[in-house]
């Protein structure tokens, strides 16, 4: 990139599901990518830019649910964050920083005939159950 850059990238999933071949097994899956730039505009300036895509997902499927317990389970849960900011070294004991956050979640969760599902900035969760988002 540059001698007044740097940078780091990361990837990874799961790979669960190819060591369990049992059908009958449940495996959920995840995912995740992380990056972050540095870049030294100038002597006491710099940009860093960041971000963050990550999921899971997960089906569930009873042959033979007990009366009144759901037939079938679908989680669908994806998480976006990116952030930039400015810092700027002023003197050796005062410095700036102007900064952007964001943030966007996805939540889908299907049971046998009931759907959720609630995107936004966060999301509120009481006893486990999404209520609201923030």
């Amino acid at each position: 990139m540059g001698e007044q850059s740097s940078y780091i990238l990361s990837a990874r999933r799961s790979y669960f599901e190819l060591l369990v071949r049992d059908p009958g097994f449940v495996v959920p899956s995840f995912f995740d990518i992380q990056g972050k730039i540095v870049h030294d505009l100038a002597v006491g300036h710099k940009l860093l830019f960041s971000g963050l895509a990550s999921g899971e997902d997960v089906d569930l499927e009873f042959e033979e649910p007990e009366p009144g317990q759901p037939k079938t389970i679908k989680d669908y849960y994806r998480v976006y964050s990116m952030s930039g900011q400015w810092k700027w070294l002023i003197s050796s004991n005062i410095y700036s920083r102007l900064a952007y956050l964001g943030e966007k979640v996805k939540l889908k969760i299907a049971i046998s005939r009931i759907k959720i599902s609630v995107s936004g900035p966060a999301l509120r969760i009481a006893n486990g159950i999404p209520t609201s988002v923030l």
